[in-house]
């Protein structure tokens, strides 16, 4: 890195490409000397090595990345504290949008996904709603372990219906109603009807 003594350089704009990153400083590459700078408040897209940018530098203090140029690779890092976005539309278009953040809290009035595969990974799933309504063509659940609650009323409606349980099926109830229109049929090696 070469070390040039600025001797009341008056405010300057100038182009260059940066070669290295130090710390919170950019280097720098004009057309005869290297530069330390620092990244301006105002260039909200984080300088990369390779970027042309251009520096802004007032008499001797320190320079600053005042924006992007031009980067060879397409790919945009945006670095802020907090980023606020009011519109009355947002549309993005992507083939793919990764997300990373320990907290996400969002507040949607009305939402629609369309999508031809859904695969989600999570440790714990907790859903509070009034209303839930599931429509499926075809739905395969399998659990280690299920427990549900209702504590009201279930109601479960369907043309036919099988319950395969490979070892013991208890039902607790005060009260207990079959109604077929035609047959019942009780099979087994053993029947108790204490």
């Amino acid at each position: 890195m070469k070390n040039i003594k600025h001797k009341n350089i008056p405010n300057i704009q100038i182009v260059g490409v940066v070669t290295k990153k130090e710390d919170n400083f950019f280097i720098v590459e004009t057309n005869k000397r290297e530069i330390k700078t620092l990244k301006a408040v105002s260039c909200v897209i984080e300088p990369e090595i390779g970027d042309k940018v251009l520096v802004f530098r007032q008499d001797n203090s320190e320079a600053y990345i005042l924006s992007i140029l031009h980067r060879e690779s397409s790919e945009q890092t945006i670095v802020v504290d907090k980023l606020n976005i009011q519109t009355n539309s947002l549309n993005l278009n992507s083939l793919e949008i990764n997300t990373k953040s320990l907290s996400l809290n969002s507040t949607i009035e009305k939402i629609s996904v369309v999508s031809a595969f859904v695969e989600i990974k999570t440790k714990v799933i907790k859903n509070i709603s009034q209303s839930v309504y599931n429509v499926f063509s075809f739905f395969k659940q399998t659990d280690e372990s299920h427990s549900q609650i209702t504590k009201k009323h279930l109601d479960i409606q369907s043309e036919t219906s099988r319950k395969i349980v490979k070892q013991t099926d208890m039902t607790i109830t005060k009260n207990s109603f079959l109604k077929a229109k035609d047959e019942v049929r009780i099979d087994g090696n053993l029947i108790n009807l204490a």
